[in-house]
C-alpha cells in the first residue's frame, strides 16, 4: 500500500531526523565533532529504511526466513559444529501481521503521479536556479583575495560553487574589507571546498529530490546545512582564528550577503542558523557533559531502534476502517470490541460447540442499535459443561462446530498445497498452524467475506508456507498448486 508506505517513511525519516538533532546537541559540547556526518547518516538511513520497506513484503519474509535457517542448518563438518547456534534461534517469535485494506487502483496511480510531479518539479527548479547561477558567473571576474585564487561578484557570496571543480565567489564588498576579514571568510570558504561539504549537501538534497513530500527530510537536510557551517567554524577557529573577532566577521557578512536557492555553500545565510553559529563560537565550556552525553546517546538509541523496526510496524498497522460486523456475545456476555471468532480475545474454534446468528432486522429489535448488522451468538464447551443455559431465541440460525470436520477441512488443504512436497515434522507443524489461522481469521468475518480481504488473507498464508520450503523445484510445485486452491476456493 503506497500511502502507508509513505506514512512510515515520513515516520523513520522523523525518528532520525530527531535522533541526529540530539547527537548535535551531545556533538555540540565538545570541541572538534564533525556534526555534519550525523544528519548526512540520518539523510541515507532514511532512505534506505523506506527501501527496504518497499521491497515487497514476501520477498523480505524469505530474506529473513533464509538467514534464520542458514543459522540452524546443520553443520558440514565436525569442526563447525561449534559455531552452531541454538536451534531456539529459527523458533525467534514473529508477530503476527495485520493486513491493510487495498486503495483503490486509481487513487494509488493519483498518489504516484503527485509523488512523480512533484519530484520532477524540484529537479526542474533546481535546474533553472543552476542555469541562473551559470548566466550570472559569465559577469564573474577573477582576483586573488588572501593570496587564494577567487571570483568576485556583484553581490553573490560568499560561497563554494561547483561540483566538480568547486569554486569560492565572495562579493565586492570583501575587496573593501580589511585583510582579517578577507583571511577568514577565504579560509571558512577554502574549508568547505577541502571538506567536499557541496558534494555532502548534493548527496543531502538528492534524498530530499527522492522523496519531496517527506518533511524528516526536509528536516535532516536543513540540519545537514547547518551542521557544516558549525564544523566549518570551528575548523576556522582550529587555523588560529580568534572566535570573537570571527563571530564579528559572520554577523558582517550576513548584513552584506544575498541569499536565494543555489547550488552553493555559502558563508553567511539566515537558513544556516547564524545565531546558533556565533552562540557556539562563543560559548562557554559546558558542565555535566557525560551525563549530558550519556542522556543524549541513549534517546538517539532508542529513536534508531524505532526507526529500523519501522517495517515490522508498517506490516503491523491496522488501519482497517470500522468493519460492519455483528455483534457478538460469548456465554450470553456481550463483546462488542470483537469482530468474531478470529480477534484477539475471543476463544478459538475449537473451545465453541454451538453458535447461533440473528439476522440485522430481528437483531436489532431485540439487542438494539449495536446489533443493527446482526448478533453471532456463541457457546462455549466449558459453559455449557459447567451448566451453563444457552437461549433460545425465534428466527435464529444453528450452526454446531465439530472439531473432526475442522481437522479433515486443514488436513485437504495441507494435501492439496504440498501434494509431491516432502515437509520435514517441524515444517508440518508450522504449515498446520498457518492453515488453521487463516481459516480461523476466515470465521471472524460473519456474512459474506469480501473477496479482497479472503485474497488478502490466502496471499498471506501463502507467502509464509512458501518460505519454509527448502528447493526451487518445490516452491514451484507449491505456487502452481497454491494458485489452483485459490482458483478453487476463491469460485466457491
Amino acid at each position: 500500500m503506497i500511502l502507508v508506505w509513505m506514512i512510515a517513511s515520513v515516520f523513520v525519516a522523523l525518528l532520525f531526523a530527531a535522533g541526529a538533532a540530539i547527537l548535535t546537541r551531545v556533538g555540540m559540547l565538545y570541541r572538534g565533532v564533525p556534526l555534519r556526518f550525523l544528519w548526512a547518516g540520518g539523510i541515507v538511513a532514511s532512505v534506505a529504511v523506506a527501501g527496504w520497506m518497499a521491497i515487497p513484503r514476501a520477498t523480505r519474509s524469505a530474506a529473513m526466513e533464509r538467514s534464520l535457517d542458514a543459522a540452524t542448518m546443520p553443520p558440514a563438518s565436525p569442526h563447525e559444529a561449534t559455531r552452531r547456534l541454538p536451534e531456539k534461534v529459527a523458533q525467534f517469535p514473529r508477530p503476527e501481521n495485520i493486513e491493510v485494506p487495498e486503495l483503490p487502483a486509481n487513487i494509488e496511480l493519483s498518489l504516484l503521479a503527485v509523488w512523480a510531479a512533484s519530484s520532477v518539479g524540484f529537479i526542474v527548479l533546481l535546474t533553472r536556479s543552476l542555469r541562473r547561477l551559470r548566466r550570472d558567473a559569465r559577469l564573474w571576474r577573477g582576483a586573488q583575495v588572501a593570496a587564494t585564487d577567487v571570483l568576485v561578484s556583484e553581490d553573490f557570496g560568499p560561497a563554494v560553487v561547483g561540483i566538480y571543480r568547486p569554486v569560492i565567489v565572495v562579493p565586492e564588498w570583501v575587496l573593501a574589507s580589511n585583510e582579517v576579514v578577507q583571511r577568514a571568510i577565504v579560509v571558512h570558504e577554502t574549508e568547505h571546498r577541502l571538506s567536499g561539504d557541496h558534494v555532502l549537501l548534493l548527496t543531502g538534497i538528492a534524498g530530499v529530490v527522492l522523496m519531496p513530500w517527506n518533511i524528516g527530510l526536509w528536516l535532516s537536510w536543513r540540519g545537514l546545512r547547518h551542521a557544516t557551517e558549525l564544523d566549518c567554524d570551528a575548523r576556522v577557529v582550529a587555523r588560529g582564528t580568534d572566535a570573537g573577532t570571527y563571530a564579528g566577521i559572520l554577523l558582517h557578512a550576513l548584513e552584506n550577503s544575498r541569499g536565494g536557492m543555489r547550488l552553493s555553500v555559502a558563508f553567511a545565510r539566515r537558513a544556516s542558523g547564524l545565531g546558533a553559529r556565533v552562540e557556539h563560537l562563543l560559548r562557554r565550556e559546558p558542565r555535566r557533559k557525560a551525563m549530558k552525553t550519556m542522556i543524549g546517546i541513549a534517546l538517539a538509541v532508542v529513536l534508531s531502534v524505532a526507526a529500523t523496526a519501522a517495517p515490522a510496524i508498517q506490516e503491523r498497522t491496522h488501519m482497517r476502517p470500522a468493519a460492519h460486523h455483528p455483534l457478538v456475545i460469548i456465554d450470553g456476555v456481550k463483546h462488542a470490541e470483537l469482530e468474531g471468532l478470529g480477534s484477539p480475545g475471543a476463544p478459538s474454534r475449537d473451545q465453541i460447540l454451538e453458535m447461533q446468528m440473528l439476522e440485522p432486522p430481528v437483531a436489532e429489535a431485540r439487542f438494539g442499535a449495536a446489533a443493527k448488522y446482526g448478533v453471532a451468538i456463541f457457546y462455549t464447551k466449558k459453559y455449557v459443561a459447567e451448566g451453563g443455559q444457552k437461549a433460545v431465541i425465534p428466527g435464529a440460525n444453528h450452526a454446531a462446530f465439530k472439531d473432526e470436520h475442522v481437522g479433515e477441512r486443514n488436513s485437504a488443504i495441507m494435501n492439496d498445497l504440498f501434494k509431491g512436497i516432502v515437509l520435514s515434522q517441524e515444517a508440518m507443524s508450522k504449515a498446520r498452524t498457518l492453515i488453521g489461522r487463516e481459516r480461523n481469521a476466515s470465521g471472524s468475518y460473519w456474512g459474506p467475506l469480501p473477496v479482497a480481504k479472503r485474497k488478502s488473507l490466502i496471499r498471506h498464508r501463502d507467502e509464509q508456507l512458501r518460505a519454509l520450503l527448502r528447493s526451487d523445484d518445490d516452491r514451484q510445485r507449491f505456487d502452481d498448486q497454491a494458485a489452483a486452491w485459490s482458483t478453487k476456493e476463491l469460485a466457491r
